[in-house]
């Protein structure tokens, strides 16, 4: 890579982190181009130039986190900790993103339309829920998850799980509720209202 290409490619990820950074806190619609090139610290015809329009920049931005939060979810999956610490672990995750994401923008990306929508769908549809279907079949394996429990009911128990956690963010603003709650979640993913577990259980 030549020192042109490389100033290149470091003013596209300044452009993508300030670009993140604003639709995250203020939601896509409330976020101009001039707003994200004032952010980066380059003109708009920069961003026009090297991304397009304020969509194609919204996919680039989305697809990178995408990718990153799936890195971040195989190197857990992948570990060598027990199906119950990676569940831990993957709520743990989620109640981090909270603080980076504005529910205005998770809403704003859930109820788009055209390419943004058919990125997300089609990123679910090949990557993310194929591996996540993956690890709760190591759950079953282990015997934290039922084998009565099909495949489709498990994915729509995790994402209500992770889409409450999003909706209901003031319940992890401070450290103190964070931790409580983040403990609580995980006790209730196992052993449900009820609160029963196995002697042999690992603490949460």
């Amino acid at each position: 890579m030549n020192g042109f290409e490389r100033r290149k490619q470091l003013k596209m990820q300044q452009i993508r982190e300030a670009a993140f950074d604003l639709f995250s806190h203020f939601g896509v619609q409330k976020v101009s181009i001039q707003d994200i090139a004032q952010r980066a610290n380059v003109s708009p015809v920069t961003i026009y130039n090297y991304f397009g329009s304020k969509e194609d920049l919204l996919l680039d931005v989305l697809s990178n986190y995408f990718e990153t939060r799936l890195q971040q979810f195989l190197k857990i999956k992948n570990s060598d900790l027990s199906f119950q610490e990676k569940i831990g672990k993957m709520v743990e995750a989620k109640v981090e993103e909270t603080k980076k994401l504005s529910p205005s923008f998770i809403q704003s990306i859930f109820m788009t339309t055209g390419p943004v929508r058919e990125l997300i769908q089609t990123f679910a549809a090949e990557k993310s829920i194929p591996h996540l279907m993956e690890l709760l079949e190591e759950g079953k394996k282990e015997g934290y998850i039922s084998n009565d429990l099909s495949p489709e009911l498990l994915l729509f128990y995790i994402q209500l799980l992770f889409d409450g956690i999003s909706k209901q963010s003031h319940l992890f603003s401070n450290e103190d509720q964070r931790d409580k709650h983040t403990k609580q979640l995980i006790h209730l993913f196992f052993y449900g209202l009820m609160g029963q577990k196995k002697e042999d259980d690992p603490p949460i």
